[in-house]
């Protein structure tokens, strides 16, 4: 039971942060107020490396700044730990 409920987490989490990368490119077109770094790298850490892997690919954002690379690969070994040690 509870590997499902953090399959659906990680499923939610992933689908906020694509969208969310989404907006900040959005907001980076238009000159507008950003969404800040830190909470980009927060919801990465939460569990939304898939959804910041496929925005950043899709949208073209953050793709030159190895942090967000790293950061997500990061997020992903821990969170597959997490799964396989205590789910």
């Amino acid at each position: 039971m509870a590997f499902l409920f953090m399959i659906i987490y990680l499923l939610i989490i992933n689908i906020i942060t694509f969208f969310v990368f989404r907006l900040d490119k959005l907001y980076a077109l238009k000159g507008c107020y950003r969404i800040s770094e830190k909470i980009l790298f927060l919801l990465i850490l939460l569990g939304g490396f898939g959804g910041s892997l496929i925005a950043m690919f899709i949208f073209r954002h953050k793709i030159r700044k190895y942090k967000f690379f790293l950061s997500n690969f990061l997020s992903f070994f821990l969170w597959l730990y997490l799964l396989l040690n205590f789910a």
